[in-house]
């Protein structure tokens, strides 16, 4: 069994304690949404897009993997590498404001399974979260920011960069915002488990599951490389431990 970093235990135990039956997740949000100042139109933002999330999740539109819950991991994933950014002394060149609002709004509208190959899913989430920008008044160059980053949570640019040992530092976290949970032992097995019931239902079943130790091993080697901010946190090596013990 691996011993968890002190704050990767703890959003391990909040991941858990969200998929307890009657947790109010709805609750969850609303407290995020208080953090969120009203400014530039990002309060107004959160505000409608949690409130088309809510509105799918009530009505029954849940994937097994990419629903509410797993975009509420990727907001309080977010909120531990901002605190881990200030425990460096590493200021991000964005606020944790927005940046909350991009993991909120990263798989806006996700219909579950991969969409692939003819359908571009963080575009069609970017050109939605665009969309609600526009109409909360959020200035252009957010607007632009906030596009940029949801795109780069795309799989394949996430793997290169950490490839390459090299990347922008906000595409960098974003994209350990939306695996963080996934990257953890245990919790990430049965996330795996979940998108591969996803995929079933999406008509995409897959050659090995998620959670079979080939294909976890191959992902979590994808992302040995992470950001100053995910090693603060003992992401780094909480992952090499798992590659190494799946050897």
């Amino acid at each position: 069994m691996f011993a968890l970093p002190e704050r990767l235990s703890f959003f391990a135990s909040r991941v858990n304690e969200a998929r307890v039956p009657d947790y109010d997740w709805q609750a969850a949000y609303r407290t995020i949404a208080l953090s969120i100042p009203e400014e530039d139109g990002l309060a107004k933002l959160f505000g409608l897009v949690s409130e088309e999330i809510a509105c799918d999740a009530l009505a029954g539109r849940v994937n097994a993997y990419h629903n509410h819950l797993h975009t509420l991991d990727t907001i309080w994933a977010m909120e531990e590498l901002c605190a881990a950014a200030s425990r460096i002394g590493a200021a991000l060149p964005a606020s944790q404001h927005m940046l909350k609002v991009v993991m909120l709004g990263h798989d806006l509208r996700h219909p579950g399974g991969s969409g692939a190959p003819a359908h571009d899913l963080e575009q069609k989430s970017a050109q939605v979260m665009a969309e609600f920008a526009r109409a909360c008044d959020v200035p252009d160059h957010v607007t632009a920011q906030i596009v940029d980053l949801i795109l780069s949570t795309r799989p394949a640019h996430q793997i290169a960069m950490r490839a390459a040992g090299a990347g922008d530092l906000l595409h960098l976290i974003v994209g350990e915002a939306d695996v963080m949970a996934s990257l953890l032992p245990g919790l990430g097995l049965k996330l795996g488990a979940e998108l591969t019931q996803e995929m079933a239902a999406a008509g995409e079943p897959v050659e090995a599951p998620f959670e079979s130790p080939s294909v976890r091993r191959s992902f979590l080697r994808a992302y040995l490389n992470v950001s100053p901010q995910a090693q603060n946190l003992g992401l780094g090596a909480v992952i090499a431990e798992q590659v190494a013990d799946l050897l």
